[in-house]
């Protein structure tokens, strides 16, 4: 889907109290909606803070010798992850 139908959609409803949003597949319903998307396509993992972005970054340099470095997400309030 493509980003500004997927924004129309979303502030469509938006606009739709009596509706629920819909979430994609890899967000917990406690988390905050990110309409970002990676290379494939996928949502992207939003994370409530830089530490906790940091945080998991460390843990993945760890685990899989991946280097990862924390950004704003430019849609709402919250931290992607990616690449150097």
């Amino acid at each position: 889907m493509g980003y500004k139908k997927e924004l129309k959609r979303i502030k469509k409803e938006i606009q739709s109290p009596s509706k629920p949003l819909s979430q994609p597949n890899n967000h917990r319903p406690q988390d905050n909606i990110c309409i970002c998307k990676d290379k494939r396509g996928d949502f992207k993992v939003l994370y409530p803070s830089q530490a906790k972005a940091i945080e998991q970054a460390q843990e993945v340099w760890r685990s899989k010798g991946i280097k990862l470095k924390s950004y704003p997400c430019p849609d709402t309030m919250g931290w992607h992850l990616s690449r150097y």
